[in-house]
């Protein structure tokens, strides 16, 4: 369980970094596309605290 949230938080971190980067260059973000990559990283690093609580 621990490797499997580790690894989507990775890919979640690089699709992250990827879309700012990427709209940086575009200047037309999706706005609702950023907040829910912000959202998935904010729950993944609630649950990466709960795994290492464990």
């Amino acid at each position: 369980m621990k490797k499997v949230i580790l690894t989507v938080s990775t890919i979640a971190c690089g699709l992250l970094i990827f879309y700012l980067n990427h709209f940086q260059a575009n200047k037309h973000p999706d706005d609702n596309l950023v907040a829910f990559l912000v959202i998935l990283l904010v729950i993944l690093t609630f649950l990466h605290i709960e795994v290492y609580k464990k």
